[in-house]
């Protein structure tokens, strides 16, 4: 089993959404969907997808709505990668 630090994580997430949504800059705390204007249902779909292969998972209908912020994208990820 590899072990995957919760920092690590976080990192590559924050990352992912600063691609996916197209992001300058980014504030050090937590990203929520409802701060990001640019961060709509397409751009949403997109993030999901990037995730889906640099993790190589599939999150499920549930997990899809509930991937609203930074930390709980964490959550949902290490949740399948420890599961």
């Amino acid at each position: 089993m590899r072990i995957v630090l919760r920092s690590d994580l976080e990192e590559l997430v924050r990352a992912s959404i600063v691609v996916a949504l197209k992001l300058e800059t980014v504030n050090l705390g937590d990203i929520h969907r409802r701060e990001v204007a640019s961060w709509d249902s397409l751009k949403h779909v997109e993030l999901i997808f990037l995730m889906e292969d640099q993790f190589d998972i599939q999150f499920d209908e549930y997990e899809m709505t509930e991937m609203n912020s930074l930390s709980k994208i964490v959550d949902i990820l290490e949740s399948k990668i420890v599961a």
